[in-house]
């Protein structure tokens, strides 16, 4: 039977692990002079609550987090790639480089407490009903958590 709303707690040592692999993220990034297109300016946040939060999925899904320091564009855990965010009714974002024939989960939370939302095709989530560009920021398809499905 498919699962949404599945709560994760991570354990200190787990979080170690993966705010390791987002520091990385973040240096390889600023080694590489990759610019952020998303109109974020804390990536170090970014880069680390995400970690955590495909960290979280893994944990879910008793699946091992191998958490690939430099995958930009691959799946993050199996064949999902995630999107974290600390708000609990956040929108699982979806930019137009996306690719839309893969899949998608949202993770929600902040500092080691996350709830799994659930999932989408990237093609499914190209609703136009879900584009916005909020705050003069680029762009991007925020999928309500209503239309996510189990995992």
């Amino acid at each position: 039977m498919a699962r949404k709303d599945i709560p994760v707690d991570l354990t200190a040592m787990e979080m170690y692990q993966a705010g390791l692999v987002g520091l990385a993220r973040r240096i390889d990034s600023m080694r590489r002079n990759l610019s952020n297109t998303t109109g974020v300016v804390n990536s170090w946040n970014i880069d680390i609550e995400g970690a955590l939060g495909e960290m979280a999925l893994a944990k879910a899904l008793n699946m091992y987090a191998g958490l690939p320091i430099n995958n930009y564009k691959e799946a993050d855990i199996g064949p999902y790639h995630v999107r974290t965010t600390e708000y609990d009714d956040g929108c699982l974002i979806l930019r137009k480089e996306d690719k839309l024939d893969c899949r998608y989960v949202l993770i929600t939370g902040k500092n080691g407490k996350y709830m799994v939302r659930g999932q989408i095709e990237g093609y499914a989530g190209t609703n136009p009903a879900y584009w916005r560009d909020p705050n003069g920021r680029p762009g991007a398809y925020f999928v309500p958590q209503s239309a996510l499905v189990g995992l």
